[in-house]
């Protein structure tokens, strides 16, 4: 597998990342985060996972907008699929749990 690399800004600004803070801003106490990545052998599995979901929404939604989106959205599942070679990518688990003060 390549080197890491960090995702683009909408991955670390998202909502999930800033969840943690979130909760400490509207007063819940004993946050906890817990971040985890895949583990390297499985990220290949995931990748197939994620190409055959999308295929899924190309037909279950996509189709469904109309102008081939479905098919345009196909074609470039296909095309993934053809030239990936070993690619995949690995996007951390996040938990957030906090608990709110007592009264």
């Amino acid at each position: 597998m390549g080197g890491a690399k960090s995702g683009p800004s909408f991955i670390t600004d998202d909502w999930v990342a800033r969840l943690h803070q979130i909760f400490a801003d509207n007063g819940l106490k004993n946050i906890l985060v817990d971040r985890r990545s895949f583990p390297d052998e499985i990220v290949t599995f995931l990748m197939d996972t994620f190409m055959v979901a999308s295929e899924e929404i190309s037909y279950n939604v996509l189709d469904k907008l109309g102008e081939r989106r479905g098919d345009k959205a196909r074609a470039l599942i296909a095309e993934v699929g053809r030239n990936r070679g070993t690619t995949a990518f690995n996007l951390d688990r996040v938990v957030t749990v906090a608990r709110k003060p007592e009264v």
